[in-house]
């Protein structure tokens, strides 16, 4: 019985961790915080944003972040400032510029997307990159 129990306490860990969809990381002295939209999180309409579902996360206390004059300034306690931005990468083709320029995380390439976080429309499945870089 106690083997069950344990099994089922892992797996629904397991469920909510995947539900949640942030990933915050140091990678190479650099901090990257990765969203994957799911529906699962908040229902995703043609005009939900990036910021919408941020908002939704925040509203869950999966993330935080604030914000100043349209830009991520902080992500999980991580500030922006002086020459440190928080840039926005995404995997989603349609929304990205290679001539912009790319991040990689976890063997992937992410490209940077063409708009910020309150006009960028998510799309169920894509994944959003906040990676703090220094210019």
């Amino acid at each position: 019985m106690k083997k069950l129990i344990l099994c089922l306490t892992v797996i629904v860990i397991a469920v909510c961790s995947v539900a949640c969809n942030v990933v915050t990381d140091n990678v190479e002295g650099s901090d990257i915080a990765v969203i994957t939209v799911s529906s699962d999180v908040l229902e995703i309409t043609s005009t939900t944003t990036l910021l919408d579902y941020m908002n939704e996360l925040k509203s869950k206390g999966k993330i935080s972040f604030s914000m100043a004059d349209g830009m991520i300034t902080e992500i999980n306690g991580k500030r922006a400032g002086g020459n440190v931005y928080w840039m926005l990468y995404t995997d989603d083709a349609e929304l990205s510029n290679e001539a912009w320029g790319s991040c990689e995380y976890q063997q992937k390439t992410y490209l940077s997307a063409i708009y910020g976080v309150e006009s960028l429309v998510v799309k169920e499945g894509a994944t959003y990159v906040w990676h703090l870089q220094a210019f």
